[in-house]
């Protein structure tokens, strides 16, 4: 896990009050990746088998769940991605989810960027042109990164997670550099005026 920091002025000033906020971003390896399409008779199967086998309860469209280190998100319809923090899936966890579905290990093709901190939303508004405000804690949402597609779930007001191409790290790590800069330059009015100017390109 390789882990950065960053110091930049606050965004917004508080009184005469001299603040600064720290966004940290880490670069997540999990054990393992998957992603899994259950076909819709056995989502019920599926469904009961997550929680007897793993105490995991599959959440709506959008949400994620997380419990002793395995995070469930429910992607889209029928297609989750499994992240498995510790203990992989061994031979009989993967037979008996083949039942259900079709199951893919991603592990060597994504990688997890978490960004946390104060300012965090600032980030993410200008990296994947979505309002980090406005997302619930506990939710996921599907982000456009260049001619393929990334994940983005939001842990808390200050952690975000983002599931992308493995290929696509020193890119974004970049873009991070750059956007910090931004933001360190500009005041708060520059802010509001920059993030009406996003929001009116994703209309």
């Amino acid at each position: 896990m390789k882990t950065r920091a960053y110091k930049t002025e606050k965004l917004r000033a508080s009184l005469n009050k001299r603040n600064h906020l720290l966004v940290y971003t880490e670069i997540v390896q999990p054990q393992e990746i998957w992603h899994f399409f259950c076909t819709r008779n056995n989502t019920k199967k599926f469904t009961a088998y997550l929680y007897k086998t793993f105490y995991l309860l599959v959440p709506k469209v959008g949400s994620i769940k997380e419990v002793e280190g395995r995070q469930i998100i429910h992607f889209q319809d029928s297609s989750y991605i499994l992240v498995i923090g510790t203990h992989g899936l061994n031979k009989k966890n993967l037979n008996d989810l083949s039942k259900f579905g079709r199951i893919h290990n991603l592990s060597a093709d994504l990688v997890i960027l978490r960004i946390k901190g104060r300012g965090s939303c600032e980030l993410i508004n200008r990296l994947v042109g979505i309002d980090a405000t406005k997302m619930e804690k506990g939710k996921n949402s599907i982000v456009p990164i260049s001619s393929q597609m990334g994940s983005i779930s939001k842990i808390s007001n200050t952690v975000f997670e983002l599931i992308i191409p493995s290929s696509y790290v020193t890119y974004f790590m970049s873009l991070i550099d750059t956007i910090l800069l931004r933001l360190k330059s500009i005041d708060e009015s520059e802010i509001k005026l920059d993030d009406l100017y996003s929001k009116l390109r994703n209309h």
